[in-house]
């Protein structure tokens, strides 16, 4: 998991952007991950301009998938 330096902190990342879910989950597009979203397979946080879909959100889903492909 990726973290992020605050105050001299390193706490762990609780969240991305559409774009930054849509690489991370694998070249999916930004209306795609929208998609998911909509159908409550991704969790997204309202921010203040952008969604913000949970690192937990993220790691479900791959983790389902990945059940799925099986």
């Amino acid at each position: 998991m990726q973290t992020a330096q605050i105050a001299g902190q390193n706490l762990p990342r609780l969240g991305y952007d559409v774009r930054e879910t849509a690489y991370i989950i694998g070249g999916l597009s930004e209306k795609t991950v929208y998609r998911l979203i909509l159908r409550g397979e991704l969790v997204a946080v309202p921010g203040l301009r952008h969604k913000i879909i949970t690192t937990e959100s993220i790691q479900k889903f791959m983790g389902s998938s990945e059940r799925r492909a099986a």
